[in-house]
């Protein structure tokens, strides 16, 4: 009977290393890769999060990655929702998306 080895993520990047293949640093830069592409929204994700802490500067450093993230969540639902707004009062109560859509287009 064959027997079941389970591995936790260290375990099996340990025994990957012991055959040689790839040094540790090149298998977690594989891994992250790897996981980028399947999951693309991380890297978007964390690319928003690169940008908010850019453009706040030092005041950045008194919000967590998580309280970025809904700041970012919230500013993108007002610029839309004000967006919308403007669009309406000047395109007689469509938005361009709205417009294009009964025209015929996107």
């Amino acid at each position: 009977m064959e027997k079941l080895q389970l591995y936790t993520n260290e375990n099996y990047v340990n025994r990957i290393n012991s055959k040689g293949d790839l040094p540790i640093e090149k298998q977690s830069e594989t891994i992250v890769q790897t996981l980028d592409k399947l999951f693309p929204e991380q890297e978007r994700e964390d690319k928003s999060i690169r940008e908010a802490r850019e453009i706040l500067g030092s005041l950045s450093k008194e919000f967590d990655d998580q309280q970025l993230k809904d700041l970012i969540v919230k500013v993108q639902f007002l610029t839309e929702s004000w967006l919308d707004d403007f669009e309406r009062s000047i395109f007689k109560g469509l938005t361009l998306q709205e417009l294009f859509h009964e025209k015929g287009g996107l």
